[in-house]
């Protein structure tokens, strides 16, 4: 797990919020603070759907990212700054089988139980924060090393700055 702030406000939140950058990944949980406290639950709601709806859904469990994206936008656009957000989000199994296929690491894609890009704003600070979960112990860092950096990458390649 790496913490890498963002001092750059105007192209990091521009990613999050109105670029498809992050669009492949899935929605675990947003926390929005403006003038009340907004929280979006990003589980799939199965009974919402109907059948060839849910067929339709990239994952079964939790909502793509680009859909709830201009929602979240909405809640913060405006003239004034949110007073803090916290937006969890996860890739997306095939996109873990990708890069556990194109990485050699010891784990199985079944052990893994997630990887994690969180983004924390609060007092004006921007915070990426890379987390992953397994689904037994493992004294093995080899795959949160390769999570760690894939998030540089992708930060670099959006060309978004960060600290460590």
């Amino acid at each position: 797990m790496i913490g890498l702030q963002l001092p750059d406000l105007k192209t990091s939140t521009a990613h999050i919020f109105t670029r498809p950058s992050l669009d492949y990944f899935l929605l675990k949980e947003a926390i929005i603070v403006t003038s009340n406290t907004y929280t979006i639950d990003g589980a799939v709601k199965k009974d919402y759907f109907s059948e060839e709806e849910l067929e339709g859904l990239r994952d079964p469990e939790w909502m793509e990212w680009k859909l709830l994206r201009p929602v979240c936008f909405s809640l913060i656009k405006g003239s004034r700054l949110p007073l803090s957000f916290q937006i969890a989000l996860a890739l997306s199994r095939d996109n873990i089988d990708r890069l556990v296929g194109q990485n050699r690491i010891s784990f199985r894609t079944e052990e893994i139980g997630g990887l994690y890009l969180n983004f924390r704003y609060e007092k004006k600070v921007l915070t990426a924060i890379s987390a992953t979960s397994l689904k037994t112990f493992s004294m093995d860092k080899s795959l949160e090393i390769l999570w760690d950096d894939t998030v540089k990458k992708l930060l670099h390649q959006l060309e978004i700055p960060f600290e460590e």
